[in-house]
């Protein structure tokens, strides 16, 4: 059985030697302490890692001389299921998993889970999507704890729940995505609410969520993916097709899969999207 994980793709010893040719070999002793380490150990891996894509969009693919190194539970991973990865801005690589938020620096894994004994711990251990905003601060979606922010000053987390009485709250406890657009503004999907808009000044949820008599309302709850355009418009994958929010009135427009539509969408049923550099968007169901 092959264990479970990560893996990072890294080229054979000739392409090792090509990029150390550029300065990077002495990259780990250059600096001391852990950001300053990881900094240039994920330098390093991201110029592995482009090159290796590099080499992939090129022809003969097959016959590419890339390896994948593993990392698993035994290296110090938390949990083998990683369901989101993101790399901050210091350089650090986070990974979210069943059992645990994960970050790593490139030698060594540094892990967070919830301890009933700390408040200002994890709410939550199964991560399913994580997001940063530009105060470096790291934003966490849990399937069944809310939303937590990692405050990157203090190393601790302050977590936002669902509160039956409060309309301004998280609409829900079960998330499915996150987005920082380019205003900072965080968006929360959610499985089984909606989505959600943070107000950061007054630490509440503004909800977007469907209304069966609106057809200007957000067309389903369900919601698994949310993208931004180069204009700033905000675009939201549920259950029932894609949705495009006008910030000016708070509704939506809403396109649905149309089976006597060749150019509609392939299926109402969107898992993920993705902004291309001509402004296209790029949708998976």
């Amino acid at each position: 059985m092959i264990a479970k994980g990560f893996a990072r793709c890294l080229p054979t010893a000739k392409m090792q030697g090509a990029l150390r040719t550029g300065g990077m070999e002495g990259s780990r002793g250059a600096t001391d302490g852990c950001t300053g380490r990881s900094r240039a150990q994920m330098a390093i891996a991201a110029s592995i890692l482009l090159a290796c894509l590099a080499i992939a969009s090129g022809s003969g693919a097959s016959t590419l001389p890339i390896r994948f190194d593993r990392i698993s539970v035994e290296d110090g991973l938390s949990q083998s299921s990683v369901l989101s990865m993101l790399q901050d801005n210091e350089g650090f690589m986070w990974f979210g998993t069943e059992d645990g938020l994960n970050r790593f620096d490139g030698y060594e894994f540094q892990i967070y889970s919830h301890d009933p004994s700390h408040r200002g711990s994890l709410a939550n251990d199964y991560i399913v999507a994580l997001a940063e905003d530009g105060a470096g601060n790291l934003w966490i979606g849990t399937h069944a704890g809310g939303v937590a922010r990692w405050i990157r000053a203090s190393n601790s987390f302050e977590t936002y729940r669902h509160d039956p009485a409060e309309p301004s709250s998280l609409p829900s406890d079960r998330i499915r995505t996150l987005m920082v657009d380019g205003q900072g503004r965080l968006w929360v999907g959610t499985r089984n609410a909606g989505l959600a808009q943070f107000d950061q000044a007054t630490k509440t949820f503004v909800r977007h969520q469907h209304d069966p008599g609106d057809p200007s309302s957000l067309s389903d709850d369900h919601v698994y993916a949310i993208a931004e355009d180069h204009s700033g418009a905000i675009w939201v994958g549920t259950d029932a097709g894609i949705n495009l929010f006008n910030p000016e009135n708070g509704t939506f427009t809403r396109y649905r899969s149309d089976a006597d539509d060749p150019r509609s969408l392939s299926d109402d049923r969107i898992r993920a999207m993705a902004i291309g550099r001509d402004d296209m968007v790029w949708v998976g169901t």
